[in-house]
């Protein structure tokens, strides 16, 4: 089978991206994997373990490469390479962009990167919002944009996990430079971190795509935001409490296979991971918009709002340092 469009997905050795890799590799083999990760060695076991599952789909091209989200000179050399390796015609242009990696300071309170921003914000929104405009033209005319979301973005319900509801707040700097918090509640605020980056992933998605909409060589590419789900058996809970992480490792992990068919809250990593793959290769992401699970709906009333869609992108891209030669959008810098 001739290869098609190349996937690139980031935070590749996660464990829902581990799944979408060996579904992928299995049900879609025509289309290469360009895998971004920290840690391209194999002592990082994670890492070792997608080599491991390329090794058994010979017929695809599978590149890692090294790509850390917290740091915008690495996602700065990350786009450099991928440019290079499409130019070069080791790999085809991208199919679609899966921006999957993602990062949270539950337990230690607020982080900051070397870019002196707080991490998970970076890490979530800023990291990917200057990796997908340094690469539309290394895109497929046809190519898609897949962001990892999750209904912990909306303020419109209340949370199971924090009392504090995601939002932008009034002084926007405080996205990239929180204000201190009481240490009885650095889970609570931690949480909410990531739930307010979570909005501003969902925000880009609905700016971006209304601006590839309007330009004539880029209006064939969609943009997705995708809610697979909760995961128990997900790596990313050994921040939370101890009795979380035991509600989720011998209590719901257990008995997935039943929860699936009566809530989306709680999947597998294959079942969740086979929606990714379909709003990423399938049909299901021919059209851009918010899905939870394989259901089209609409994204929170804040994450529509365009007055704020347009403060975030207009901060995004002095905080990326993003300059008019780096992207193809020509709206990018049009208010």
């Amino acid at each position: 089978m001739a290869p098609q469009g190349t996937v690139l997905i980031t935070g590749a050795n996660g464990t829902l991206a581990t799944a979408l890799v060996e579904n992928l590799l299995i049900n879609h083999p025509e289309h290469p994997l360009l895998l971004g990760v920290r840690n391209t060695s194999d002592s990082d076991v994670h890492t070792k373990n997608l080599r491991r599952l390329s090794a058994r789909h010979p017929s695809t091209s599978v590149h890692i490469e090294p790509l850390d989200l917290s740091s915008l000179a690495s996602v700065r050399t990350f786009t450099t390479t991928v440019t290079s390796l499409i130019s070069s015609g080791t790999i085809p242009p991208l199919a679609a962009i899966v921006c999957n990696a993602f990062s949270w300071s539950l337990n230690s309170g607020i982080q900051f990167t070397k870019d002196d921003y707080e991490s998970t914000f970076q890490v979530c929104h800023l990291g990917h919002f200057l990796l997908v405009l340094r690469l539309l033209a290394s895109m497929e005319k046809a190519g898609r944009v897949i962001i990892i979301g999750s209904e912990e973005h909306s303020d419109e319900k209340p949370s199971l996990i924090s009392p504090y509801r995601p939002g932008i707040p009034d002084k926007v700097e405080e996205l990239v430079k929180p204000a201190p918090e009481d240490a009885k509640t650095t889970f609570h605020r931690g949480f909410t971190r990531y739930a307010t980056a979570k909005l501003c992933q969902t925000m880009f998605m609905y700016d971006l795509g209304r601006r590839l909409s309007q330009d004539p060589n880029l209006s064939g590419i969609t943009v997705s935001v995708l809610d697979p789900g909760g995961m128990p058996a997900s790596r990313c809970f050994v921040e939370h409490p101890t009795v979380v992480k035991l509600l989720m490792n011998y209590v719901f992990a257990p008995a997935l296979h039943v929860l699936k068919y009566v809530t989306s809250r709680f999947r597998t990593p294959w079942d969740a991971s086979t929606d990714v793959m379909d709003v990423t290769v399938g049909n299901l992401g021919k059209e851009s918009g918010y899905y939870i699970c394989k259901n089209k709906t609409d994204g929170s009333c804040a994450s529509r709002d365009e007055i704020l869609q347009g403060v975030l992108w207009r901060k995004s891209i002095e905080w990326t340092r993003l300059e008019k030669g780096e992207t193809v959008l020509g709206s990018t810098f049009v208010e």
